[in-house]
C-alpha cells in the first residue's frame, strides 16, 4: 500500500516538471526503492566558456549562424559497463551520474541506442524534480542515434532498467555530452526568458490570436547538441500528416540527433513562467539547397495528438506579401511573433553571394523583430501561408535594418534534383497547386482551453481575501457556450463554476470565482476546465494548469538596518536570496579586505559564472520608513572589470506592494560600477582604494512599508562585492532632531538605561545590536520616562530605536 501511494504522488510530481520528449511514462525504479547507495559518477573535464562567450558576441550579430549555447565534449561512455548495477525485482537497474562543473545545462547523444521490449530509461537531476523519460524500445531507430534534451543542472543521472526476460541485452553508448554555458531561459521570472530583446512579443498575447494555428506549427530545434534554430511543420497536398519540417540549410548538422521543442511559450502574455515543451528527437533529411537556404526534414516519429500541432500552408508563387508575420524562437527564447505592415521586397541575400531575387527582404519590422536562433523560422504572407524561411539579416530591437528569407518559390522546383527541391515531397499527389492552406488534424469541434490562471498572483502580503480568476479560450471549431471551470487548493475540495457564454474560435474570457481567504505559507493552486458544451472534452492536454502562490507573514525589522555580514550565517536573519537558475549566486566572502576593520562581505563570483545575462537577488528584511523623514540607503561596493568587453553590474529595486512591482532606484554597469582598473585575474579587494561608498535616496518612499532588492547582473567578467549596508533616516521634525528633547542616561550604561522625553510621548522602544538584530523590545504604556533593564546585554555598541506619535528617533547606546 505504501508503495502504491508513493507511486501516485511521484507520478503527480513528475508530470508537472518533465519536458515531454516522446516518452512513455512511468517513474524511475530508484524513486520507488529509495535506496541510497553511492552510484558511479563520471566528471567531465572543466570547461572554460570565456572564449566561447567572446566569440558569441560577434556570432550573435549574424542570423546565418546557429545560436550556440553549449560546448560539445566528445566521450565514450557505455552505460552497461560503467554504471552502478543493482539486482532488483524482475531485473537489473543501472545508474550512472554525469557531472560537468559550472554547467548551466546538460544534454547528450546516444550514438548507439537499442533497447529490448520491457526496458526503460530515465534521465533526471540530483533533486529528482526534473525528469525525462521513460525512453523504451519505441525510441529505437535503424541508425541507433538518439539525442536527449536539456536538463538545466550541472549533474544528471541516467537510470536504465532491463528485465530479466529481455529478448536481448540493451545497448546504450554515449559519444557526446554538451556542457551548457548559457541558458535558453531563466526559471520563474516575470522578465523575458532567455536573452531576447524586450521588443519581442509573446505568442500567447491576444493580438496573436489570429495566428494561433500557425503558431502551433513552429518549433525550436536543438541542433548539433549545442545550438538553437527554428522551423515549422508544413502541409503537403495529400494532407496525410507526414511530419515534414522546414528550416534553414545553414542549420547544417545531421538531423538524426536534433530535438524539436513544440509548444514552448510563456503561460501569460509578457508574464508568468514558461510552459513545458513537447519534444521529438530525431529527423531524416529529405532535401536542401543553399541557394535559398532551405532544409526539409521528416521527423522520426508521428506527432502525438496531444501536441495539437498545425501543418502550415504555403504559397509557391513568386508574389510579394502585402503584409508579413514571422513566428520564431529568438536567442533560444520562448516563442515570439513579429509583424511587418509593409510589402516584402524581392532581393538577393544582402552580401550579394546568392542568386538574384532568391530572397524576400523585410526592410524593417513594425512590431517585434528576429534574432539569432530565429534562423529557419517561417515568413507568412497576409493569407497565412509560408513564403520563405529566415536566412539572415541584422534586425534587432535596437536595429531596424533588414532580414532576408529564402523564397519558397525558389525552393519549389528550381533544381530538378529531388534532394534539392520541395515539390517532390510536398506535392505527393502531383497536382502542383499554386498554394495550399494549413491543416489542423487535432482540432476538435468543441474544445475549451484553460489559457492562464489570472489570480492568484505569485505573492501576497497584506491582503486577507482574493478573487480567483481563470482565463479560458475556445480552441474548437464550434462556438463555446458552456463549460465547467474548477480549482483545487493544496489538494483540497474542488470548487466548480458552471460558465455559460458565447465564444467564437480563438476568443477568450475571464471567469471569476467567489472570494477566498488567504492563509500564510506557500500553496498549490490547480485549475482545470471540462465538459465543453456539455460533452466530454476529447482534447484534454490543454485543460489543466498549476500555479504556486505565497502568502507572506511579514516580520519587519525596525530601523536602522545595519548589515556588515560579520555573522557567519548567510544570508543573515531576515535577508533572502533568489537564485532563479540554481547556479552561482550571492554568498559570504571572508577573503576581502581593505574596508576598514571588516572581515567579510557579500559577493557574487562573476569571474567563474559563464551564464551571461543571469541575475541573482539579495533581498533585505521588510521595514517601514516613518513619515516626515529623509531616509537613505548606503553601502560599500568593490568591483574591477575583466576588460572593456565584460559589463557586469548591479541594480537596486524597492517594492512597497509585497513584491508585485519593483521600482528601480540604482543601476550601474561596466565602468559605472567599477571601483578600479580592469584586471584579467580574479578580483578580491585588498585595500581601501578598491572600495567606494554609494548612497541611494529613499525619500520618495517615506511612510511606506518596503523591501530592497540588490539584483546582480552577470556578464562573466569579474567579482562584485558589497558590504556595510545601512538603511537609516533622519527625522524631519526639527525640534526632535536638533535638540535634547529625548535623552538616555546613564550612557554608557551597564544594568539599566532610562529613556526620557520632555515633550513627546514615547510609544515603544527597540534596542538593536550592530548587525540590526532586535535584542530588546519594549511596548509599555505610552509615557515620557521609560526604564529598560539591559543587564543581559553584552558589552558593545547598540542603537535604541524610539517610537513616538510622530516619528522614530535613533540614539546610540554604549553598554559597559
Amino acid at each position: 500500500m505504501k508503495i502504491s501511494i508513493l507511486i501516485t504522488i511521484l507520478s503527480l510530481v513528475i508530470s508537472t516538471n518533465l519536458s515531454s520528449q516522446i516518452s512513455y511514462g512511468g517513474i524511475p525504479k530508484s524513486f520507488v526503492y529509495n535506496n541510497n547507495i553511492s552510484i558511479s559518477t563520471i566528471k567531465m573535464d572543466v570547461q572554460n566558456a570565456r572564449t566561447y562567450i567572446s566569440e558569441d558576441v560577434k556570432r550573435d550579430e549574424f542570423k546565418d549562424n546557429i545560436w550556440r549555447f553549449g560546448i560539445n565534449i566528445p566521450v565514450n561512455i557505455d552505460i552497461k559497463k560503467q554504471a552502478t548495477v543493482e539486482n532488483i525485482a524482475n531485473g537489473k537497474m543501472y545508474r550512472l551520474r554525469i557531472y560537468s562543473e559550472g554547467a548551466v545545462s546538460i544534454n547528450f547523444r546516444f550514438d548507439n541506442y537499442k533497447l529490448p521490449k520491457g526496458a526503460s530509461l530515465f534521465v533526471y537531476n540530483d533533486k529528482q524534480d526534473d525528469v525525462l523519460g521513460s525512453f523504451t524500445s519505441e525510441n529505437n531507430k535503424e541508425h541507433g542515434i538518439l539525442g536527449v534534451s536539456l536538463l538545466f543542472t550541472d549533474a544528471i543521472t541516467i537510470e536504465y532498467f532491463e528485465p530479466n526476460n529481455a529478448e536481448f541485452e540493451g545497448v546504450l553508448q554515449i559519444d557526446r555530452v554538451t556542457h551548457g554555458y548559457r541558458s535558453s531561459y531563466e526559471y520563474n521570472t516575470d522578465k523575458a526568458f532567455g536573452s531576447s530583446g524586450s521588443c519581442n512579443n509573446d505568442v500567447v498575447c491576444t493580438e496573436a490570436d489570429p495566428w494561433n494555428y500557425e503558431i502551433n506549427s513552429v518549433a525550436m530545434i536543438v541542433v548539433g547538441g549545442n545550438g538553437f534554430c527554428t522551423g515549422s511543420l508544413v502541409n503537403n497536398t495529400a494532407e496525410d500528416e507526414t511530419p515534414y519540417f522546414l528550416t534553414a540549410n545553414h542549420c547544417n548538422n545531421s538531423p538524426n540527433d536534433w530535438v524539436f521543442w513544440f509548444n514552448w511559450h510563456r503561460e501569460g502574455c509578457q508574464t508568468g513562467v514558461a510552459s513545458d515543451h513537447d519534444d521529438i528527437s530525431g529527423a531524416i533529411l529529405k532535401a536542401k539547397n543553399a541557394d535559398s537556404d532551405f532544409r526539409l526534414v521528416e521527423l522520426s516519429v508521428s506527432i502525438p495528438d496531444e501536441y495539437q500541432v498545425f501543418y502550415a500552408g504555403w504559397d509557391k508563387r513568386d508574389i510579394a506579401s502585402t503584409t508579413s508575420v514571422g513566428i520564431h524562437h529568438p536567442s533560444g527564447d520562448v516563442k515570439k511573433i513579429s509583424w511587418d505592415n509593409d510589402p516584402s521586397i524581392s532581393s538577393d541575400y544582402d552580401p550579394g553571394a546568392y542568386l538574384p531575387d532568391s530572397h524576400w527582404k523585410i526592410t524593417a519590422w513594425d512590431d517585434g523583430t528576429t534574432e539569432g536562433g530565429s534562423s529557419g523560422s517561417p515568413l507568412f504572407n497576409q493569407n497565412h501561408r509560408i513564403i520563405g524561411q529566415l536566412h539572415g539579416g541584422w534586425a534587432s530591437c535596437s536595429n531596424v535594418s533588414a532580414d532576408y528569407y529564402g523564397k519558397f518559390s525558389m525552393s519549389w522546383n528550381r533544381s530538378a534534383d529531388t534532394t534539392k527541391q520541395l515539390q517532390y515531397w510536398l506535392d505527393p499527389i502531383g497536382t502542383n497547386p499554386d498554394y495550399i492552406d494549413g491543416y489542423a488534424p487535432t482540432m476538435a469541434l468543441v474544445d475549451a482551453q484553460l489559457l492562464n490562471i489570472e489570480s492568484p498572483n505569485s505573492t501576497y502580503c497584506d491582503e486577507d481575501t482574493i478573487t480567483p480568476k481563470m482565463l479560458i479560450k475556445n480552441l474548437g471549431e464550434q462556438n463555446l457556450i458552456s463549460c465547467n471551470v474548477s480549482y483545487i487548493i493544496d489538494g483540497g475540495v474542488p470548487v466548480t463554476f458552471a460558465w455559460t457564454g458565447n465564444l467564437e474560435t480563438f476568443e477568450d474570457t475571464v471567469v471569476s470565482f467567489s472570494d477566498i481567504i488567504l492563509n500564510f505559507g506557500t500553496h498549490s493552486f490547480k485549475a482545470y476546465v471540462g465538459e465543453p458544451n456539455g460533452i466530454t472534452d476529447t482534447i484534454n492536454g490543454n485543460d489543466t494548469l498549476t500555479k504556486s502562490y505565497e502568502v507572506i507573514n511579514i516580520t519587519q525589522q525596525i530601523l536602522p538596518i545595519q548589515q556588515d555580514f560579520e555573522d557567519a550565517n548567510f544570508p543573515p536573519t531576515g535577508w533572502e536570496i533568489y537564485n532563479p537558475n540554481n547556479s552561482v549566486t550571492w554568498e559570504r566572502n571572508t577573503s576581502a579586505s581593505g574596508n576598514g576593520s571588516s572581515t567579510a562581505a557579500a559577493y557574487i563570483n562573476f569571474f567563474d559564472y559563464s551564464l551571461r545575462g543571469a541575475t541573482d537577488d539579495l533581498l533585505s528584511p521588510w521595514f517601514e520608513l516613518p513619515i516626515n523623514t529623509t531616509p537613505k540607503l548606503t553601502f560599500n561596493v568593490a568591483h574591477h572589470r575583466y576588460s572593456a568587453t565584460w559589463n557586469d553590474g548591479m541594480e537596486i529595486f524597492v517594492t512597497n506592494n509585497c513584491g508585485s512591482t519593483w521600482t528601480e532606484v540604482y543601476s550601474k554597469f561596466g565602468d559605472a560600477i567599477a571601483t578600479g582598473s580592469n584586471q584579467t585575474t580574479e578580483f578580491i579587494p585588498n585595500q581601501e582604494s578598491n572600495w567606494r561608498t554609494d548612497t541611494v535616496d529613499l525619500s520618495a518612499f517615506a511612510g511606506q512599508q518596503l523591501r530592497i532588492k540588490f539584483k546582480s547582473s552577470n556578464d562573466y567578467g569579474n567579482n562584485l562585492f558589497i558590504d556595510d549596508i545601512s538603511i537609516d533616516y533622519v527625522t524631519g521634525v526639527a525640534d526632535i532632531s536638533t535638540s535634547s528633547n529625548i535623552v538616555l542616561y546613564p550612557n554608557p550604561a551597564s544594568n539599566f538605561v532610562v529613556v526620557k522625553s520632555e515633550k513627546i510621548t514615547i510609544e515603544n522602544i527597540q534596542i538593536l545590536d550592530i548587525a540590526g538584530k532586535i535584542v530588546i523590545y519594549s511596548s509599555a504604556k505610552p509615557a515620557k520616562n521609560i526604564r529598560i533593564d539591559i543587564s543581559n546585554l553584552k558589552a558593545g555598541v547598540y542603537f535604541i530605536n524610539i517610537g513616538t506619535e510622530k516619528s522614530r528617533i535613533v540614539k546610540k547606546l554604549i553598554v559597559k
